[in-house]
């Protein structure tokens, strides 16, 4: 009797050789841009389920189905007025948010989004970086968004 149907192939890394830094950027903006779609895409959902289940337009009715409702969430939070007691620190305001959303989109660097695809000559992985601890990475990150 043989293991051979439960043998663990061997690791394949990524081949990120031919790749170039404006490559990575793009699929850095590729990363963002989709989580930011994903976001508001369930937001519009969550939105659209709970007045219905309350019996109420709500949001629903700003733009075309809705959709325009999260648009226009986001202008009114950029022109609140800013409140600020005497001794706060203005600058760990802001650090502590913009830590925890480098954290929740930096763990989509190392998830595979799909198999390589060629751009021009140039044959790359729909991923930021290929690791063999991305597991481990993906922990210590989460664990930063704390």
């Amino acid at each position: 009797m043989t293991l051979a149907p439960f043998a663990v192939p061997e690791y394949t890394a990524a081949d990120f050789s031919q790749e170039t830094w404006w490559l990575s950027l793009i699929k850095a903006v590729f990363i963002i841009v989709f989580l930011i779609a994903n976001v508001l895409l369930a937001l519009w959902v969550e939105r659209r389920g709970l007045g219905r289940m309350q019996t109420r337009p709500g949001p629903n009715v700003a733009g075309p189905l809705g959709l325009f409702q999260a648009f226009a969430d986001a202008g009114k939070l950029l022109f609140k007025e800013d409140m600020w007691t005497r001794r706060a620190e203005r600058f760990l305001y802001f650090l502590a948010p913009a830590i925890a959303a480098f954290a929740a989109f930096s763990v989509y660097a190392v998830i595979p989004m799909g198999p390589n695809v060629k751009i021009g000559n140039i044959s790359t992985p729909l991923q930021l970086a290929d690791m063999p601890v991305a597991s481990l990475y993906i922990l210590a990150i989460a664990s930063l968004g704390l």
